[in-house]
């Protein structure tokens, strides 16, 4: 069995990442808006022009719900405690065991998915909205396809095995991830077939498979191998995030400049910077808009005016801020299908570390 110690690394590398505190001091360029009693921040940079097409409609909150993905503009995939169970030790407390479901955000009703004694976390929806790729367990984690029609699971790692944040759908029938501790690279499609694609020999993160090649990180190292191949090259020595474009062209890149410096890019498929995009003590949550045009993430940073939720153009990298007090994003930003709305769960360090779920109207 993995050790305990090695996922509660993990996770508080993906969750509690220390963030500089955030002065509140006043700014000029800062405009503050009230929606219904809720403070909606706008800021202008001087030295990126403001994405003027773009304006923040409305904002809702959902309480003690993480979100991960949308079904459609008003379905969202959630999860959260499912009191049909008994309460879990776990790190952050005791609790519920966190279940999936839909949110309907029309109604405001819930519809569980499949229930479990464990918790269920990190879902990743496949293109055709069809299965879903997810963990299950307190500390030590397992993977799991699951079927959204039949409601039938298939586990396709071995027990406490996989990184949180692991996981890329390749297709519509088949996912990419890598296991702990030795880092070997396996394929998995729906029916459960598993296929060894390659060992990174260490442990590895952002892997993801475009036509013949795979990519992987091993620390911050970026690497490029062939399938079929032991042979890799290296790409970069300084990454920390690689999220693909829909058309799998080019990547959002975010290096790990220095000690306390992050910043994102956008690069080839080799690495190479064609532009920058953000700079800040921690950049998350990034993800694509799916037409590939813009960038939603999330920026971290001793100076509070540059810190918050943005979006940006991915051609003439115009920028708007959209500051709703994340601080601590669970998971990636996500866009909804027509484009229109973005979702993103912040998590709120406090006793049983629960969530907070925005859901953004843009215009």
């Amino acid at each position: 069995m993995l050790s305990k110690k090695v996922i509660l690394i993990t996770s508080s590398i993906i969750f509690i990442i220390t963030f500089s505190a955030f002065s509140p001091n006043a700014d000029t360029n800062r405009q503050v808006l009230d929606d219904g009693g809720k403070k909606i921040t706008l800021l202008k940079h001087d030295n990126v022009p403001t994405y003027n097409e773009l304006a923040l409609k409305k904002i809702n909150l959902i309480n003690d719900v993480r979100a991960f993905d949308w079904i459609d503009d008003d379905t969202i995939l959630i999860s959260k405690g499912n009191k049909n169970y008994p309460k879990l030790s776990t790190p952050s407390g005791i609790i519920y065991p966190q279940n999936l479901y839909l949110h309907n955000l029309k109604t405001n009703e819930d519809k569980l998915i499949l229930g479990s004694k464990l918790s269920m976390s990190n879902a990743i929806l496949s293109q055709d909205k069809k299965h879903i790729f997810y963990k299950e367990g307190i500390e030590n984690l397992t993977g799991f396809i699951l079927d959204l029609k039949t409601k039938q699971k298939i586990q396709v790692t071995k027990n406490d095995s996989i990184y949180p944040t692991e996981g890329q759908w390749i297709n519509n029938d088949n996912i990419i991830f890598s296991l702990l501790p030795e880092g070997k690279i396996y394929s998995a499609s729906v029916k459960g077939k598993l296929s060894l694609l390659t060992n990174a020999k260490g442990i590895s993160s952002n892997t993801i498979k475009i036509k013949n090649d795979l990519y992987y990180s091993v620390g911050e190292k970026l690497y490029k191998q062939e399938l079929n191949s032991s042979n890799r090259k290296l790409l970069r020595k300084d990454l920390t995030w690689l999220i693909p474009s829909p058309n799998q062209s080019q990547f959002a890149l975010v290096k790990h400049t220095s000690k306390t410096t992050r910043t994102l890019i956008l690069s080839d498929l080799m690495g190479n910077e064609i532009k920058t995009f953000a700079e800040g003590t921690q950049i998350m949550g990034t993800s694509w808009s799916s037409d590939g045009s813009k960038l939603a993430y999330t920026v971290a940073s001793e100076n509070n005016c540059d810190a918050g939720l943005f979006v940006a153009d991915a051609k003439n990298s115009k920028v708007v801020q959209l500051a709703v007090d994340i601080q601590y994003i669970s998971d990636s930003v996500k866009w909804s299908p027509s484009g229109k709305r973005l979702l993103a769960s912040n998590i709120m360090l406090n006793n049983n570390n629960s969530f907070t779920t925005y859901i953004i109207d843009l215009k």
